[in-house]
């Protein structure tokens, strides 16, 4: 069974094959050769009628555009039937002027169909700037048709005045159809269509190659039958035809009908090549003055007004984006990009004068934003802005350069000035917001600095004031402080390290160090912990009470927690691999890890990696835990069923509660080491004593750190506690260290 495209093939090669067959046969009979011409559009016509009323008669198919294609093929049919009948009655061969005003009725029915076509497919896309290339391909065809076709055609048809027009009418209709074409070929050109309308332009294009043929060699009196472009017509309507048994399988394969990238537009030659067409017909007329000089010079007139329009266009354009980033779209004001540029401007510009800023901050704006929701949150940004451009005065200038945080550049001012407005703002943002259905105090936290004094750029002035501004912030909002370096420097510091932190997982700086757990009774090495430090490039050695509290605040203890986990479980292999299998491990993990929806299933996929046993390792985590007993207890009992051991870190010294303590699943308990610190006092000795005894009465292990002297060991054994560490035994090593260390309490004893 073959498919309908080898069937239309098929019809094509035949039809090919018929058409030269019969020339051949008949090549000095023109009568003959006329008629055989007539059949065979005749018999192309049927097929084409019959294709497209297929589709037509299908619901599911747009009907309109095929109506008025089939309405056209119908009166070209009539219009040959008519021939026919001529011919067969006459002997005539040329056609009457009936069959003309039907082909010509015809073809009006065709552009009818395409400009429905047109119609509805820019609904759904925007020409643009591909309507310049239509004008152009419009005057260009005009052009050389009234000077090659249409003024010759007019001087040398006779005859009645309505048969005048007829002959006139098909140069026009072919012009209108190369157009309409064109535009439909633009606005199809990426869409599921595209294959559509090429073939129907193909059908149209060789129609219009014959007609145009039919009239140039008319008004030259050399037309006779028999050329290779009769076939075109008989092509035209197979195209036409083979075109509605396309669409037929299109939309049973349910496309989309329009899929439109404006991204794939391109600039196309063509356009350019018709001008360059028309001057050298110019030129070879030696520039009389024509059709084609006159559609030249249109043209060229044409090109000058669309090229200023997109001048034009192109400059608010470039306006526009220029807008957009430099201003926020928020509140309207200038953004962090031109308060760099204004203030870089400025203190270039006026190198002999103080330009100040004054960086201001929402106080608890992000916990209203996530709380109220981002709407409630865009109405606080803008109503606060509207307050600080109530404050600027000539020369001076106000940013959002972030989230929560404005600036204003204070020309020509003094430290004494920055104080004053910021004070004027604390006070204003004293009043409450008023939102759509509530109201809520926002306070304000503000940082000033002044060029020269505090930075030299408008990047260090930014940066000075921020850590003014943070002063504020970690001594209760709402509030002002100017930048002092002296004052500033605990802020600075901090500020310092928070920026380091961000990369000093990448870049290598954090390390690790190992202290060893003793058995007390035998001085034996059972365990060791390991200890994170951070070798700072600016600060040098950066102790982790400084740095983890700051890494906790800003999130960045995930990733620095899963490197830790990651290192040491790396570390701990290698030590089972060089004989000490018995060997366990310690983990610091804070409380904020712990909380993590992924922590457990990151611990069990970093004890996977290196072949480790969940028994090695033991992660110790601080007493903070304790505040949400429920939710500490959940996650706790999943690593304890993993094999995971649990210890409470620097026991005492938090929310120690021994309701609570018994409810959670751990297996040791870690006396801080402030409890080994004067043990000469009685009431200190009890209390350490207690803690003792009530961890090995919870069937828990108890481990003492701070160990520094003999003594001190002694009277933990005397308590019942056997297991510590601290100084006496040893301070943290790195991993060589430690594993001599190892090797000699293999033999001996610490």
């Amino acid at each position: 069974m073959w498919s309908v495209k080898r069937i239309v093939g098929f019809t094509f090669v035949s039809t090919l094959f018929i058409f030269m067959g019969w020339n051949i046969l008949f090549y000095d009979n023109k009568w003959l050769i006329a008629l055989g011409l007539n059949i065979m559009q005749i018999g192309a016509g049927l097929f084409s009628l019959y294709w497209i009323w297929s589709l037509v008669k299908n619901k599911s198919v747009k009907k309109l555009f095929w109506r008025f294609i089939l309405i056209g093929v119908q009166f070209y049919l009539l219009s040959n039937f008519i021939w026919l009948y001529g011919q067969l009655k006459f002997g005539m061969i040329n056609q009457t002027i009936i069959s003309y005003s039907l082909w010509f009725i015809a073809y009006l029915f065709f552009i009818t169909a395409l400009l429905v076509k047109i119609q509805a497919v820019s609904k759904k896309v925007s020409i643009g700037f591909q309507f310049f290339y239509m004008i152009i391909y419009a005057i260009t065809i005009f052009s050389i048709s009234i000077d090659y076709l249409i003024q010759p055609l007019l001087q040398s048809t006779t005859g009645s005045f309505f048969k005048r027009l007829v002959t006139l009418g098909y140069p026009i209709t072919n012009i209108i159809i190369l157009f309409v074409l064109s535009v439909l070929y633009y606005v199809t050109k990426y869409s599921s269509e595209k294959k559509l309308m090429l073939t129907i332009s193909c059908g149209f294009l060789f129609q219009v190659i014959a007609d145009t043929y039919l009239v140039y060699s008319s008004i030259h009196n050399t037309f006779q039958y028999g050329t290779i472009l009769d076939v075109f017509w008989i092509f035209s309507l197979l195209f036409i035809g083979y075109a509605a048994v396309y669409d037929r399988k299109r939309e049973s394969a349910h496309q989309e009908n329009m899929v439109y990238d404006r991204a794939k537009e391109e600039i196309s030659i063509f356009p350019y090549l018709s001008i360059i067409m028309l001057l050298f017909l110019v030129f070879t007329s030696r520039w009389e003055f024509n059709a084609i000089s006159l559609g030249l010079s249109v043209l060229l007139l044409f090109i000058i007004i669309y090229q200023s329009f997109v001048l034009n266009k192109n400059e608010k354009l470039r306006k526009e984006y220029t807008y957009i980033a430099n201003h926020d779209s928020l509140t309207g004001l200038k953004n962090r990009i031109s308060f760099l540029e204004i203030l870089n401007h400025l203190i270039r510009c006026k190198k002999d004068t103080n330009t100040g800023i004054l960086l201001i901050n929402l106080d608890r704006f992000k916990t209203v934003n996530d709380s109220l929701g981002h709407d409630k949150g865009d109405q606080i940004l803008v109503q606060a802005a509207k307050r600080l451009e109530s404050f600027i005065s000539n020369g001076e200038y106000l940013f959002r350069i972030g989230g929560d945080e404005f600036v204003i550049i204070l020309s020509n001012t003094t430290e004494e000035y920055c104080v004053e407005q910021s004070k004027r703002i604390v006070r204003q943002f004293g009043d409450p917001f008023f939102l759509s259905d509530c109201e809520i105090m926002v306070t304000t936290s503000i940082g000033s600095s002044i060029y020269p004094e505090n930075g030299k750029s408008a990047e260090e002035l930014l940066r000075n004031a921020d850590i003014a501004m943070n002063y504020v912030k970690e001594t209760g909002k709402n509030h002002f402080q100017h930048f002092h370096s002296e004052r500033m420097a605990n802020v600075k510091r901090k500020l310092l390290l928070e920026q380091g932190l961000s990369k000093a997982v990448k870049e290598n700086q954090f390390f690790l160090l190992y202290q060893p757990k003793v058995d007390l009774r035998n001085r034996k090495i059972i365990s060791v912990e390991a200890l994170l430090r951070w070798q700072h490039p600016k600060l040098g050695l950066v102790s982790p009470v400084e740095f983890i509290p700051i890494a906790e605040e800003t999130g960045q203890i995930i990733a620095i927690g899963n490197w830790v986990l990651k290192k040491a479980c790396e570390q701990i292999k290698i030590w089972r691999k060089n004989g000490f299998m018995d060997l366990t491990i310690s983990v610091n993990v804070s409380v904020i890890q712990l909380q993590q929806d992924d922590f457990i299933a990151n611990v069990q996929k970093t004890l996977e990696n290196v072949s480790l046993p969940t028994s090695i390792i033991e992660l110790e985590i601080t007493e903070s835990i304790m505040q949400d007993i429920q939710e500490s207890t959940k996650i706790l009992s999943q690593l304890r069923s993993l094999g995971i051991s649990i210890s409470i870190d620097d026991f005492g010294t938090g929310y120690s509660s021994l309701y609570i303590l018994q409810k959670l699943p751990i297996n040791s308990i870690k006396i801080d080491k402030a409890f080994m610190e004067n043990l000469n006092d009685d009431n200190q000795r009890t209390i350490l004593k207690t803690m003792i005894e009530m961890g090995n009465n919870l069937g828990l292990n108890v481990i003492v750190e701070g160990i520094e002297e003999e003594n001190q060991i002694n009277l933990l054994l005397d308590y019942h506690c056997y297991l510590g560490q601290g100084y006496f035994f040893s301070e943290p090593v790195n991993a060589i260290e430690l594993e001599d260390m190892l090797r000699q309490n293999a033999i001996g004893y610490i």
